[in-house]
């Protein structure tokens, strides 16, 4: 699980195995997005009211960086063995 506080990623990197379920959650006042790759992958959360919670599953190894759409000094990535 990755909070989603004070205007951050925490943690900001997480490293994961294939097949895990990643949820990153919004316990932040303002809202925010999970968005990975250019615009549309490989995934891309859209708005994220506080409370609010979005769920990927990893499929395939590799490094994936994200960041929110909103706040782009929020960056975060994920490293998937």
């Amino acid at each position: 699980r990755i909070a989603i506080e004070d205007v951050a990623f925490r943690p900001d990197t997480l490293v994961a195995s294939v097949g895990d379920t990643v949820t990153w959650s919004n316990q932040d006042i303002v809202w925010h997005t999970v968005s990975a790759g250019d615009g549309g992958g490989p995934w891309q959360s859209g708005d994220m009211e506080r409370g609010a919670a979005f769920t990927v599953v990893l499929p395939v190894p590799g490094t994936i960086r994200y960041t929110c759409r909103y706040h782009p000094t929020m960056n975060g990535v994920l490293v998937v063995r």
